[in-house]
């Protein structure tokens, strides 16, 4: 049985990135001993940046008082993540990467994993204006951190180009298989 949470960074509940990320998460729930969780950071009332206060350092979890630490807690707890966002202005959106700077609690004070071991899959989305060259720019510099200071093992990056179009991956069926064998390496 395998603990599988999803995070989604887009603002749009039905955009690319949910379409590609609701496919991962049928393929992981084929194996039907996975437990599934899913959050959208959209919805959250209430989120702070990491304040690399590294109280974090001392006590081994993010001291902050807001609506990430219960995601943090499900990423903690999870055996496989699947991160799906998308890009704006050739970086994770906003969203994303308020959840990506706090999980530098996640690393002991030596930068290594608190918690290794965890599969990993990222969805990044783009549209026409980002080039495919800073995608790959963005999962260079992600790999790293995820592998090394994270401990994760990543399973897969899924890059989808959508041309402006709002849910394309949706209807996209070459992409969404290919969404759903990723998943079942869960």
């Amino acid at each position: 049985m395998s603990n599988v949470v999803a995070v989604y960074g887009s603002p749009r509940a039905n955009g690319n990135s949910s379409a590609l990320g609701k496919a991962i998460m049928q393929g992981a729930m084929g194996l039907s001993l996975n437990t599934v969780k899913v959050h959208r950071l959209n919805n959250l009332h209430l989120m702070k940046g990491c304040q690399y206060c590294d109280k974090c350092k001392d006590v081994g979890e993010c001291v902050l008082d807001d609506d990430l630490i219960p995601i943090l807690e499900d990423v903690k707890e999870c055996d496989s993540l699947v991160l799906c966002f998308p890009m704006f202005f050739n970086s994770p959106c906003s969203q994303m990467m308020m959840l990506l700077d706090r999980m530098y609690s996640m690393m002991d004070a030596d930068w290594k994993p608190r918690y290794p071991g965890k599969k990993l899959i990222i969805v990044m989305t783009y549209d026409g204006r980002e080039k495919e060259s800073m995608v790959k720019l963005v999962e260079s510099q992600l790999r790293p951190v995820f592998e090394k200071n994270l401990g994760f093992e990543i399973k897969g990056f899924l890059s989808y180009r959508c041309n402006h179009g709002i849910n394309s991956a949706a209807g996209d069926q070459a992409m969404i298989n290919l969404a759903k064998k990723m998943g079942e390496t869960l």
